[in-house]
C-alpha cells in the first residue's frame, strides 16, 4: 500500500477524495488538519483480514518525494470474529446442545474520530447481528456432509459487549458422532468456521441414565457420592461432571468403574464414589451419565442437591 500526502479541507473530505482515487498503486489520500505535523492516512480498497506494509512520500508543488521506508506490517480486522469459546453442555441421543461467549470484538476508533473520518458507517458494518452453526456425521474417509446452516439471530451490538448464548442442534441420529461448527455474522459478512470441542461428540444411546448422585459426606476438598446402577447390561462405567456455584460452565467428565481407585460397588449395585482435589468451602452440583464398551453414553442426569 502506498499514499500520497496532499492537505485537505477536513478528515472526512480527505476520505471522499480518497474513495473516487484512480491511482493505479491502490493509494488512498492523507489528510493533516491544521498546522499540525501529524497525519492520519485513510486507505479505501484493502481487503479484510489480510496483512499490508505502507510506504508514504510527500508531494510539493515541484514533485513528489522518495517513498519512505517499509511500515510494520498491519493486519485489516475480518468482517466478523472468530468464535473460540463454543462448548458442549448436554448430549442427548437425538440432539447436541451448545452454548458460547458473545464473541468480544477490540477496542475500535473513538466514536469522535470515526466521524472526523467519516468511517462511521464502516464501523458500523463490523456490528454483530448473528451466528451460523452447522453439522455433519463424522467420518474419515471422505468429506464431510455439512448440514443447511441454521441461523442465531441477535440484536445488532456494540463493540465491547457480552454475554452468553445457547442452541440446540436437533434431528441427529442416537449413537453416531458428528462434528459442529460454529461462525460470527456481522453486517457486512460471515467470519470463519470454528469447530465446538477437538473431537468428534457421539449423541446419547437410548437408554434410561443414572438417577441423580446423592450426597454421602464432604471433606475440605472432597466429595463422596452414591447413586444405584443402571440396570443395562450395556452399560459399563460412568461419568461424572461438577459444576462450581449457579453460573460456572460443567467441568470436564471424569470417568470411573468398578476397577477405579475411590470407587466401591455394593452388592445391591449401588456405587459409592469420591471426587478429589475440589476447592476450599465451594458449592458444588454433580451430574452423571452411563458410558458402554464402545463408548456411547446417556444422557445426563438431573442434577444433585448442592
Amino acid at each position: 500500500v502506498r499514499a500520497s500526502f496532499r492537505q485537505a479541507v477536513s478528515l472526512a473530505q480527505a476520505w471522499q477524495d480518497a474513495a473516487v482515487s484512480d491511482s493505479t498503486d491502490g493509494a488512498g489520500l492523507i489528510c493533516a488538519g491544521g498546522m499540525s505535523s501529524n497525519f492520519v492516512a485513510v486507505v479505501p480498497g484493502l481487503s479484510p483480514n489480510q496483512r499490508y506494509v505502507c510506504q508514504a512520500a510527500a508531494v510539493s508543488a515541484a514533485g513528489q518525494g522518495d517513498w519512505s521506508s517499509l511500515s510494520m506490517e498491519v493486519s485489516t480486522v475480518p468482517v466478523a470474529p472468530r468464535v473460540t469459546e463454543a462448548r458442549v453442555d448436554e448430549v442427548q441421543h437425538n440432539q447436541i446442545l451448545v452454548s458460547w461467549e458473545h464473541v468480544q470484538l477490540l477496542p475500535g476508533i473513538p466514536q469522535s474520530l470515526c466521524d472526523k473520518l467519516g468511517l462511521t458507517k464502516s464501523i458500523e458494518e463490523l456490528h454483530l447481528c448473528g451466528y451460523c452453526l452447522r453439522s455433519a456425521p463424522w467420518t474419515t474417509w471422505r468429506g464431510l456432509a455439512w448440514s443447511e446452516p441454521w441461523t442465531v439471530e441477535v440484536d445488532p451490538v456494540t463493540m465491547g459487549e457480552g454475554g452468553q448464548l445457547q442452541f440446540a442442534v436437533k434431528d441427529l441420529e442416537p449413537e453416531k458422532s458428528y462434528v459442529l461448527e460454529i461462525r460470527a455474522v456481522s453486517v457486512s459478512g460471515s467470519g470463519a468456521w470454528s469447530r465446538v470441542g477437538e473431537n468428534p461428540i457421539c449423541t446419547a444411546l437410548v437408554a434410561q441414565e443414572p438417577a441423580a448422585p446423592e450426597l454421602v459426606y464432604a471433606t475440605a476438598r472432597a466429595l463422596t457420592f452414591s447413586f444405584a446402577g443402571v440396570e443395562d447390561e450395556r452399560i459399563v462405567a460412568y461419568e461424572v461432571r461438577r459444576q462450581e456455584g449457579a453460573w460456572r460452565s460443567p467441568s470436564k467428565p471424569l470417568r470411573f468403574d468398578r476397577q477405579s481407585l475411590a470407587v466401591r460397588v455394593t452388592s445391591e449395585n449401588r456405587w459409592v464414589v469420591t471426587v478429589d482435589q475440589l476447592k476450599k468451602e465451594s458449592t458444588y452440583t454433580l451430574q452423571l451419565r452411563g458410558v458402554t464398551l464402545s463408548g456411547g453414553v446417556t444422557k445426563w442426569s438431573e442434577k444433585s442437591e448442592p
